[in-house]
């Protein structure tokens, strides 16, 4: 999606992005819930959660190129709730099976949503959106900020926070090549970059 060359393009290609991912929370992650119904959904995490990571990497890019928001793990877990009709004899009964989404594997899923923002970023610089460089600069920016503050998060999230932060440096680099070097680079990156509206203000050069 990175390498668009257009918002219709990328509007295109993010519709059918979420029409797979909507495919797989029908098929495949509802036959996690059905396998798992009567066992504790805790004892076969790690399992599943390699998968669960790609898929809010996923799920969560996909919401961001669509609504610039970010989807909750509250919302996802919604989006994990399936509805199962039977019907014996002349009864139809209902019940609902849920597939876990941990926090974990939510917050991991977000670490590895970095490395796309920041690609995203450094994207922007060449195709001259000045705005949506410095966007999601700032998107990752916080979102390294965020898991400095959490503690007790395990070994995986402490290793991927290593990447985050790496991510950060990278599209706080392209943002300070766009205000620096802006004079002498190609035509289309010569409009002054404007303010960006959603995000807060920060005098924070960066995070270390």
């Amino acid at each position: 999606m990175n390498n668009l060359n257009s918002k219709e393009q990328a509007a295109k290609t993010v519709e059918e992005a979420t029409e797979r991912l909507n495919k797989l929370v029908r098929g495949p992650i509802k036959r996690i819930a059905l396998e798992l119904e009567n066992s504790p959904a805790y004892l076969h995490s790690r399992a599943v959660s390699p998968g669960l990571q790609e898929f809010i990497e996923a799920r969560t890019y996909c919401h961001w190129m669509q609504y610039q928001t970010l989807v909750s793990c509250s919302e996802v877990q919604k989006e994990f709730e399936h509805v199962i009709k039977e019907k014996c004899d002349e009864n139809e009964s209902e019940r609902t099976v849920v597939t876990l989404l941990p926090l974990e594997d939510y917050m991991l899923g977000l670490a590895d949503l970095t490395g796309e923002l920041m690609r995203k970023a450094i994207n922007s610089v060449s195709s001259g959106d000045t705005e949506d460089c410095f966007h999601s600069c700032q998107v990752v920016r916080d979102l390294y900020a965020g898991f400095l503050g959490v503690f007790g998060g395990g070994r995986e999230l402490a290793r991927k926070l290593n990447t985050s932060r790496a991510n950060a440096l990278k599209a706080e680099g392209a943002a300070y090549a766009l205000c620096v070097r802006g004079r002498h680079a190609p035509a289309p990156l010569l409009v002054p970059p404007p303010l960006v509206p959603d995000a807060e203000p920060s005098d924070d050069e960066g995070y270390y």
